[in-house]
């Protein structure tokens, strides 16, 4: 062997390992990246639905209801649904962690409550409900079932 080649011997070893590493740090943050734009999509899908329930329930005569089922997240531990309309009952919310986020976040009233607790709850907003018990929270775990009750006043979400 030439002693040229040895020297640079160790220089393609580094540089190989150099090369590989980032090339499984980008294939590590795409896989991540994919991860959590499908956990967005899911509750843009959750959105979408509550609000097609409610704009159903809106055109049907009043007094009818229906329990309705959606499906959630697995980190999703609870729903909670705020009416910004009326006084928050803060006994309601089963977490007080999220206390401040519910009553800070002003613009949104629902809240998926994930488990373990994060500081970065997405929260976003419905049209046209309204509730008896404020905030009203529900057990979410891979889904959670609510009764949608069509009343003059517009739609009373409740417990099942």
């Amino acid at each position: 062997m030439k002693k040229g080649f040895l020297a640079e011997q160790p220089f393609l070893v580094i540089l190989a390992v150099v090369v590989i590493a980032v090339i499984l740090l980008i294939g590590f943050k795409f896989v991540l990246d994919s991860i959590n734009l499908g956990k967005k999509l899911e509750l843009h899908d959750l959105q979408e639905d509550l609000q097609s329930s409610l704009d159903y329930h809106n055109s049907i005569s009043p007094g009818s209801f229906s329990k309705q089922t959606f499906n959630t997240l697995s980190e999703i531990n609870y729903i909670c649904f705020v009416d910004r309309n009326k006084p928050l009952n803060l006994d309601n919310i089963p977490d007080e962690k999220y206390n401040f986020l519910i009553e800070s976040h002003t613009e949104s009233n629902v809240f998926p409550i994930p488990y373990p607790y994060t500081i970065q709850v997405n929260s976003f907003s419905l049209k046209g409900f309204f509730l008896d018990n404020n905030p009203l929270c529900v057990k979410a775990i891979n889904s959670f079932t609510i009764t949608l009750k069509r009343e003059s006043a517009g739609i009373k979400i409740s417990d099942v």
